[in-house]
C-alpha cells in the first residue's frame, strides 16, 4: 500500500499551511494526491466554503487542469498540473501558477510566532514533492500579490 500525500489549508497553527484570515476556517480545506499524481480537493465544513469553477465544492473534487479555486471569500488560485520529465525528454520552462488576492482581509493578520513548522512526511515518488512545492509556491504568491 502506497502513502499519500495530505495538505491541510486554513487559519489555525496545526496545518500544513497557514493563511491568516478570518474569511478562512480553521481548518478550511484538504489537499491530497494518489500514487498517480491526480490531487483531490475537499472542504472541511468552513463557513464562507471553497469553490471551484465558481461552484460550491460539496464532497470531493478532482483538481483539472486551469481549475480555479477560491478558498473563503478572499484567496483565489489556478491549478497547473506539473509533470516530472526524464532526462532525455525536451525540458521547458513551465508557466508559474497566477495567485490573486481578490480582497483585503477585514482585520490585518497577526504574524505567526513560531519559525516554521515542517511537515513530516513520507514521499512515495518526487512528483508529489513537486505538487507540494507548487501549492506552497502559489501560497506564498498570493501574500506577495496585492
Amino acid at each position: 500500500m502506497s502513502k499519500r500525500l495530505h495538505i491541510r489549508v486554513g487559519r489555525g497553527k496545526s496545518n500544513q499551511i497557514v493563511i491568516p484570515d478570518d474569511n478562512v476556517a480553521e481548518e478550511h480545506l484538504e489537499l491530497f494526491a494518489d500514487p498517480e499524481g491526480n490531487i483531490f480537493i475537499t472542504d472541511l465544513g468552513s463557513q464562507f466554503g471553497t469553490y471551484i469553477n465558481g461552484k460550491r465544492l460539496k464532497g470531493y473534487a478532482l483538481l483539472d487542469e486551469n481549475d480555479e479555486v477560491v478558498l473563503g471569500s478572499s484567496y483565489r488560485f489556478n491549478w497547473k498540473k506539473y509533470r516530472l520529465t526524464q532526462a532525455s525528454e525536451q525540458r521547458s520552462e513551465p508557466n508559474p501558477p497566477k495567485a490573486v488576492r481578490t480582497e483585503k482581509p477585514k482585520t490585518t493578520p497577526k504574524e505567526s510566532k513560531s519559525k516554521g513548522a515542517s511537515a513530516k512526511m513520507d514521499v512515495p515518488n518526487k512528483q508529489l514533492v513537486i505538487i507540494y512545492g507548487v501549492i506552497v509556491f502559489v501560497i506564498i504568491m498570493m501574500y506577495l500579490i496585492n
